[in-house]
Order: structure tokens, then C-alpha cells, then sequence
């Protein structure tokens, strides 16, 4: 009983001292969580109104594209907008409502239907996305911090990444006065004029690619052991050019911004200091692979598609034998047969099969099938023997009897060639002695 007493006693004791102990400590909650959050509010309303000329602001949605905004937010909850969405969105600057609200955190949001709400719309036709989701991107971005004179921020319902930056003087009036159309149309151009464009790397060529419609750019690596990496960071329009997300690093050197020469019509980067001008290839450019292709294909790559509705830059001389056997099917029993495409289909044994896509015109697809023999040499050229064939393509062979011959009919070097744009790379298949002859097609 007495033992019972002393920890009865103790008990206490300790209770007493806990308490005086919590009695002398007064934390400093001299407001509370929704007066700092008030505050804060306050204080980021200040910030956003405050930029003499405006933000600049990028979003990176959750299908890694990359957008461009120009902000003016003016007392009143009153905002001007402009965006690299489209032509329209680019030059019309939209008077729309913008609120600063405190759910949980502060967060910035227009709750009219506005630019920012394009590419966050559900329906597909809207902005290229998919049904339901759209480009996975937000229209109320809670802020999570700033640094000088940027402002970071993270989508509430979609998670898309955002930030702002203040704008200058020159950059307002150049967004006002139509520059980002102008970098949209120049890149087309560009793209149109240059579609295989690197960067020269001592003896090392790095394929590259500006994507207009995706707005992202790409870029071909080596990694780890050597092996080639497709990098792909999604970008948006500035007034002078192209603005990354994430820095691009190459050498101990980095380059974020793709600047616009408008003189020499071409882009360029800076990279430590150092202007680097891209270079320009007529045909995807050959990349050094690790191990040759002609080992790998049947493994890590099993197919080689050729759709020159894909694919620029296809030789005129191949695609010559392309379109004759083309014509030529189109007259096989008269039925009109339309070619859609071809495939090389690699097994790890030495059998490919060679498969042409075709369609009648009231759309029902067909596929032939020619099975050939592949032979490899030494210095890894192939040769292919056919042996056998499906109905539909002994039906057929007479009109497609061009790409038959080309086929079974040349020996071949096979070369990894770059496609960034795509996000893939290209088997080059060059016929020995035909070097004008050579084609490409995406490798899966």
C-alpha cells in the first residue's frame, strides 16, 4: 500500500511539473492559421498587381507540353492575357477575372472560361488532348513559392508544374505588338526548311528537333555505357525565341533559350558564353550505336516501318520506286487498292518479313506477307532471299513488282539514324552501289 502511495505521490509530482513546465512556455501564435494565410494573400495580391509590366508565365501540362502566357493583372480582379495556345490567342489579348483565393494555401485562379482554361478543357477538339482530360493542365495553380522575381506554382487538380516571371518593358510591348505569332510562324518555316537540324559536338552530331505542335524540343544524347537517349523538355515562345523548362547540358556547358537570328533566318543557343549555330542535314542524320544496329535488330529492336506520309525527307529516288509500285497495285484487278505503308519485321532467327498496308477504297485494310531469308556478312551488310508468300501477296506481286526487285535485289548496310521529333530513332537501310536509293523508316 505504502509502494502504492510513493507512485500515487510521484505521479503527481511529475503532472506538476509537466504542467509548470508547459505554463512557462508561450509559443507565439499572435495569428491565427487563417489570419496568415490573409496575409499572405495580401501580400501576393500586392506582388501580382505591382509588376509595371506585366508576367511572364510558362505551364507545363501533365502531356509534357509546353505553354507560354503573358499576364497583366490589374486592380479590380481585372486581368490581360495573351498565349502561344494558337494564332488567335497569340495577337487577341483577352480581358478576363482573376482571384486570389485561400484554399489552404494561396492560390492564384480565373474562374471565367478564359486562355488558361484551353488547353484544361475536357473535350479533345479544344486543344488536341483527349477526351476527358484534355492536356492534363489547371486553371487555379496554388503558389508554393517565390524567388526574386519569380513566382512558382502547382495546378490543385491536375498537379500541372506553372511559373511567372516579371516582364520587362521590351517584352511587354514585343508581346503586344504580335512577336510570339512571329516566333510561332518562324518555326514552322524553320521546320519546314531545316527538318533535320543537330548540334555539332567536336566529331559527335546530336540530332535535334523543334516541335511546333507538341512545343517540345529534343535532342539526342549519349548516356550511361554509351547508350543514346532521346531528351525531350517542352518549351514555349518568348520574344526572342524559344524558352526551355529545365536546362539543356552538354559538356559542362548548358543552354535554356533557343534564340531566333533574324537575320540568318535560323536558330542558335548560348552555351557558356559561346554562340553554337545548328547545323543541317538534308536526311536524318546517322548516330554511332552501341552495339550496330545490324546486331540488335530481332532484339532490342524487332521492326522497321516506311510511311512516307510520316516521313520527311525521303529520297527522291527511293520514293520513285515507292510510287511505281504504288501506281502499279492500284491497276491489280482493277479493284483500285491504295498502298498505306510497308514494314520490315525482324525475328531473332534470320527470318523477315516484309509487309505492305493496303486498303480498298471503300476502307477495308489488307495486309501482305513476304517471308525472305536474311544473310549478314562480315561487315554486317544483308541480303534477303525470298521464300515464300501469303495469298494476298501473290495476288498482288505482279504491281508491286519495284519494291520486290529493290528488295530482294540490292545488299545493304544498315545504320541507327535520329528522328527527335518523333521521339524514336530510324533504321537507315543503303543499298550497296544504290547509295541514291537508300530509305528509312521508324524503328519499334
Amino acid at each position: 500500500m505504502k509502494q502504492i502511495l510513493n507512485h500515487i505521490a510521484l505521479g503527481i509530482t511529475g503532472l506538476w511539473l509537466f504542467t509548470a513546465c508547459e505554463n512557462n512556455y508561450e509559443p507565439d501564435f499572435s495569428q491565427e492559421a487563417d489570419q496568415r494565410l490573409n496575409v499572405q494573400l495580401t501580400e501576393y495580391q500586392t506582388l501580382l498587381e505591382g509588376a509595371p509590366h506585366g508576367w511572364k508565365a510558362m505551364v507545363k501540362t501533365g502531356t509534357n507540353t509546353g505553354l507560354f502566357y503573358y499576364f497583366d493583372f490589374k486592380e479590380g480582379n481585372e486581368v490581360a492575357m495573351l498565349s502561344d495556345f494558337n494564332n488567335g490567342t497569340a495577337t487577341d489579348i483577352q480581358e478576363s477575372i482573376w482571384q486570389l483565393k485561400g484554399l489552404q494555401r494561396p492560390t492564384l485562379s480565373f474562374p471565367v472560361y478564359s486562355y488558361v482554361h484551353l488547353p484544361a478543357d475536357p473535350k479533345g477538339s479544344v486543344n488536341g488532348g483527349t477526351n476527358g482530360k484534355g492536356l492534363v493542365s489547371d486553371h487555379e495553380f496554388a503558389i508554393t513559392r517565390v524567388e526574386g522575381d519569380t513566382v512558382f506554382m502547382e495546378g490543385l487538380l491536375r498537379g500541372s508544374e506553372s511559373f511567372m516571371i516579371k516582364a520587362t518593358e521590351q517584352e511587354k510591348q514585343a508581346y503586344q505588338n504580335g512577336r510570339i505569332k512571329q516566333m510561332m510562324a518562324h518555326t514552322l518555316t524553320y521546320n519546314e526548311a531545316y527538318p533535320y537540324p543537330y548540334l555539332e559536338q567536336g566529331e559527335t552530331s546530336l540530332p535535334l528537333a523543334i516541335n511546333e505542335v507538341a512545343k517540345v524540343f529534343s535532342l539526342i544524347i549519349t548516356g550511361e555505357e554509351g547508350k543514346l537517349n532521346i531528351l525531350s523538355v517542352p518549351f514555349s515562345y518568348s520574344a526572342t525565341g524559344i524558352f526551355l523548362w529545365e536546362e539543356v547540358k552538354l559538356n559542362g556547358t548548358s543552354f535554356r533559350e533557343i534564340i531566333w537570328d533574324a537575320d540568318a533566318e535560323e536558330y542558335y543557343v548560348m552555351a557558356g558564353g559561346t554562340r553554337i549555330n545548328f547545323a543541317y542535314s538534308p536526311s536524318p542524320v546517322i548516330v554511332d550505336a552501341n552495339p550496330p544496329l545490324y546486331q540488335s535488330i530481332g532484339r532490342e529492336y524487332t521492326s522497321v516501318t516506311v510511311d512516307p506520309a510520316r516521313l520527311n525527307g525521303l529520297p527522291d529516288a527511293f520514293l520513285d520506286i515507292y510510287n511505281q509500285s504504288a501506281a502499279g497495285l492500284s491497276t491489280v484487278g482493277g479493284l483500285g487498292i491504295i498502298m498505306d505503308y510497308f514494314t520490315l519485321t525482324f525475328d531473332q532467327s534470320d527470318v523477315v518479313t516484309f509487309t505492305i498496308r493496303m486498303h480498298v477504297p471503300s476502307g477495308t485494310v489488307y495486309y501482305s506477307n513476304y517471308k525472305y531469308v536474311k544473310s549478314v556478312d562480315e561487315q554486317g551488310k544483308m541480303t534477303f532471299t525470298l521464300k515464300s508468300m501469303d495469298s494476298n501477296a501473290n495476288f498482288i506481286a505482279s504491281g508491286v513488282k519495284p519494291l520486290l526487285d529493290y528488295i530482294g535485289g540490292n545488299m545493304f548496310g544498315m545504320q541507327l539514324v535520329a528522328y527527335p521529333r518523333a521521339g524514336s530513332f530510324l533504321a537507315g537501310m543503303y543499298p550497296e552501289g544504290n547509295a541514291d536509293t537508300y530509305f528509312f523508316g521508324i524503328l519499334e
